[in-house]
């Protein structure tokens, strides 16, 4: 897999968040409710579609690239500015 620039995706990146008491994403974007889970993590996708996140695993960035990742990170960021307004 390519390797992102995590300063390009949004500076709401959150490492290991933890919005589950058994599950952690490895990545998050709290606002946009988007997380990425990897390895174990992956099993608990259920739940966290469940609590209304949107989750993102790493055979889906394989499957559709990295801009792709870019791209769905860009438009929910957009979308929760806009609600702000």
């Amino acid at each position: 897999m390519e390797e992102l620039d995590t300063e390009k995706l949004s500076p709401l990146l959150q490492l290991k968040y933890r919005a589950l008491n058994d599950a952690f994403a490895e990545l998050a974007w709290e606002e946009a409710k988007i997380v990425i889970l990897a390895g174990d993590q992956k099993g608990f996708a259920d739940k966290w579609q469940q609590q209304g996140w949107k989750v993102i695993l790493p055979d889906d960035i394989e499957a559709r690239g990295t801009q792709w990742l870019v791209d769905t990170l860009t438009s929910a960021d957009n979308k929760t500015s806009e609600g702000d307004k």
